[in-house]
C-alpha cells in the first residue's frame, strides 16, 4: 500500500512539471513571416508599408512603416500563451514614439487598442538602434487579429513579430508521459 501511494506521488509530482513547464517550451508561434525573411509582406496587410534590406533587426529584411500599419489576421481565431512582441527601430520621430500603436482584435469583437511598454522615444529624437516591445494580450480570449502602426508622421521599422500559442507537441509529451508510467507500473 505504501509502494503504490509513493508510486501515485511521485506520478503525480511528475505529471505537474511536465504540464506546467511543456506548453511554454513547445509553444507554437502563430505570426508567419513574423520576420519578413521572405523578402515581402506575405501573410501581413498594410497599405504602405514596404519591405526594406536597410533596417533589419534580425535577418536579412525588415518592414518600413511611415504614418502606416500593418496587420495580420488568423482563422481560425488562436489563443495566446505570452503577450504580442516586437522590434522597433525609429529613425526619425515627428512625434514621440507613443505614436506607435498596438491594437489586438479578439473573437466576435473590433479592434481594441492595448498597452504596450519598451523605450519611449521623445519628439525629434533618432535613437538609431532597435528597442524591444511587449504588447499586452488578453490570453483568456482568441484572437482574431493583430496590428501595430504609428498614427503620426515619421519614419520607423518593425521586425520580429511574435505571438505563441500553446503546440499540439505540449500534449503528446504529456501522453507520451503518462503511457511511460503506465508501462512501468504495470511491470512492477
Amino acid at each position: 500500500m505504501i509502494k503504490t501511494i509513493r508510486m501515485l506521488a511521485l506520478f503525480s509530482l511528475l505529471i505537474s512539471v511536465v504540464i506546467s513547464v511543456t506548453p511554454s517550451a513547445l509553444a507554437a508561434e502563430r505570426i508567419v513571416n513574423g520576420g519578413f525573411e521572405t523578402g515581402d509582406l506575405s501573410n501581413w496587410n498594410t497599405a504602405t508599408g514596404f519591405i526594406t534590406d536597410g533596417y533589419h533587426h534580425s535577418g536579412s529584411y525588415g518592414t518600413a512603416l511611415y504614418f502606416a500599419s500593418i496587420d495580420q489576421t488568423f482563422d481560425p481565431a488562436v489563443t495566446a500563451t505570452r503577450d504580442l512582441t516586437f522590434y522597433w527601430h525609429e529613425r526619425f520621430a515627428s512625434g514621440p514614439n507613443g505614436y506607435l500603436k498596438v491594437w489586438i482584435r479578439y473573437e466576435g469583437e473590433d479592434w481594441v487598442e492595448t498597452t504596450k511598454t519598451g523605450v519611449v522615444v521623445n519628439d525629434g529624437v533618432s535613437p538609431s538602434t532597435w528597442f524591444k516591445y511587449t504588447a499586452t494580450v488578453d490570453t483568456t480570449k482568441a484572437i482574431t487579429g493583430v496590428r501595430i502602426g504609428r498614427i503620426a508622421e515619421g519614419e520607423g521599422y518593425i521586425d520580429d513579430v511574435s505571438l505563441s500559442t500553446p503546440g499540439f507537441e505540449a500534449l503528446f509529451a504529456v501522453a507520451g508521459v503518462l503511457a511511460v508510467a503506465y508501462i512501468l507500473r504495470r511491470r512492477r
